[in-house]
Order: C-alpha cells, then structure tokens, then sequence
C-alpha cells in the first residue's frame, strides 16, 4: 500500500507541476492530528484494512457536509509517540497553503530522492527549501528507521499543520 499512496502523490506533483499548480494538490475536507500519521511511519497498522477504508470513503460523498461535524467530534490523537522531525519538515513543503506564512513552491525532487531511498538528501533539500523561502527551520537529522517507502506515502495523508509547525521552527 504504501508504494501505491508514494506513486499517487508522485503522480499528483508531476501534474501539479506540468499544469503550474501554486501547491501541492493533497487538500481534504479533514485532516488527522499528525500524531495519528505516527502508527503509519513505524508500520504499526494494518495496511489492507487502511487501503479498503480508503476505497470506500471514495464512494461517500455524504460526510463532506458534515465535516466541521467530524472535526469537532474527532477527540484527540491515536498516538503520543514522538513526531519524526524529519516527517514533519518534509510534510510541511508538500501542503496546500502557506507555511509559517510564507508561500513555498513545490519541490518534485523530494519525492524522487524518497523513492530511491535517500531520505537524508530529502531531507537536505527541504531544508534548504524553507531556507531559500526566508525561512529558518531548526536544523534536522533524518531518523534512521525511517522507511523511505512509508515516509513519501504519508506525504499524502492530509493532516493539520500547528504542531509541524512548532517542531520545525523554534519560534512557534
């Protein structure tokens, strides 16, 4: 599963870039408490029933009027385990609007450089990125658990941007 979400995203940043898409084309109706993404990253769920949930809520179309609903209602995180730095200074760049307030521009070798397993120049190049964009990010170290497979998958998962935020840059 998660070599076929890598490939959905690979496949929206291409069009996103080809067609000059101002960010990156992940936006959802909700989003998870990023926390909830960490289960994903240490390969502590079950992927099939994920794939099958995922395939099914595309033929929901009710819930989408009720999502300040869902929102409210969606108590707290799954997991407490820490963030990945990494994880979050990498998601930060793939999602719809500003980033610390400042609009960044979509960087296509990320995904690519996951892909062939790189995540420490992944890395670098995000970095660099918020760098570019006049921004300082705290100086990040890729974990080395990490699976590079899963971290470009999880670039897909929409969620909420405050705590990435506060892990990436010491200000927040």
């Amino acid at each position: 599963m998660a070599e076929r979400f890598g490939g959905v995203l690979t496949r929206r940043l291409m069009d996103a870039e080809r067609f000059s898409a101002p960010t990156v084309p992940v936006q959802a109706a909700l989003s998870v408490p990023p926390y909830d993404v960490v289960p994903f990253l240490y390969e502590e769920t079950d992927d099939q029933k994920i794939e099958e949930l995922l395939w099914g809520f595309t033929l929901v179309a009710r819930w989408r009027d009720r999502a300040d609903d869902l929102r409210a209602r969606w108590r707290g995180p799954l997991s407490r385990r820490p963030l990945p730095r990494s994880w979050a200074l990498i998601k930060l760049l793939h999602m719809p609007g500003r980033v610390a307030g400042v609009e960044m521009r979509i960087e296509p070798r990320i995904a690519s450089l996951l892909k062939a397993g790189r995540v420490g120049d992944a890395v670098e190049v995000a970095h660099r990125r918020m760098r570019i964009s006049n921004l300082n990010p705290i100086d990040v170290r890729y974990e080395e658990w990490t699976q590079p497979g899963r971290l470009l998958a999880a670039l897909l998962i929409p969620t909420e941007r405050g705590e990435l935020e506060s892990l990436v840059f010491e200000n927040k």
